[in-house]
């Protein structure tokens, strides 16, 4: 199995790059919740936040953008916070991590009740 970091930086890529045919390749990593990445986000007063990104908040953004989606919509607080809905959003993948678990369980079910909802792509050709 790939390390997380692998892992999280492979799914940007094929989100950014891939076709809707990849999507349940990329579903796949939705249970993977090893850490991607960990960082801090200042707050009011200078203190500072801890933010963390699994592998798992990488998978539904990437998941989310080949379905032509932004994951700012689906409540990714980084994301909100900036306003964050060019094309190119997975490239700021320091802005896909949450500050707690609730936050990312909200965003995690509402994404992937929407992604059940769509017609399921073609398989790719071998």
């Amino acid at each position: 199995m790939l390390s997380p970091v692998a892992r999280g930086f492979s799914l940007l890529a094929v989100g950014q790059f891939g076709k809707p045919a990849v999507l349940p390749m990329v579903e796949k990593a939705f249970a993977d919740s090893r850490v991607f990445q960990k960082d801090s986000w200042p707050l009011e007063g200078g203190q500072r936040q801890p933010v963390e990104t699994l592998v798992s908040d990488v998978a539904i953004a990437a998941a989310l953008r080949l379905s032509e989606q932004h994951p700012v919509d689906y409540g990714f607080p980084l994301l909100e916070m900036y306003k964050e809905r060019s094309p190119d959003t997975l490239a700021k993948y320091h802005l896909l991590g949450f500050y707690d678990g609730n936050a990312r369980e909200a965003a995690h079910t509402k994404a992937k009740e929407w992604l059940a909802k769509q017609p399921q792509p073609p398989h790719p050709k071998k």
